[in-house]
């Protein structure tokens, strides 16, 4: 199942406020610049790549992609998947 499927059959997951608050505190343990207005969104977006089943490598692509900008230069690999383990983790995305 593709992205666009994954979001057109239930719709982007999105978190309880008590989610959004330990996923935010969770991102900002790892590099307080990935906290902005787009933080949430951005893991959003990246749960409906998990759910569609994307490759790890593309995970890590397009979590790196989505982090960066907003006073984040560049995500490291590291980093990555330390994101990507918070989002699957945290509880909303399924």
């Amino acid at each position: 199942m593709g992205e666009a499927a994954a979001a057109a059959g239930k719709g982007i997951p999105k978190p309880t406020a008590e989610q959004e608050a330990k996923l935010l505190a969770d991102i900002k343990k790892i590099n307080s610049a990935f906290i902005n207005r787009k933080t949430v969104d951005n893991a959003r977006n990246q749960c409906t790549s998990i759910l569609g089943g994307s490759p790890e490598a593309t995970l890590v692509k397009t979590v790196k992609a989505r982090f960066e900008g907003l006073g984040v230069e560049s995500v490291s690999d590291l980093e990555a998947g330390q994101l990507l383990e918070i989002i699957r983790s945290n509880g909303f995305c399924k």
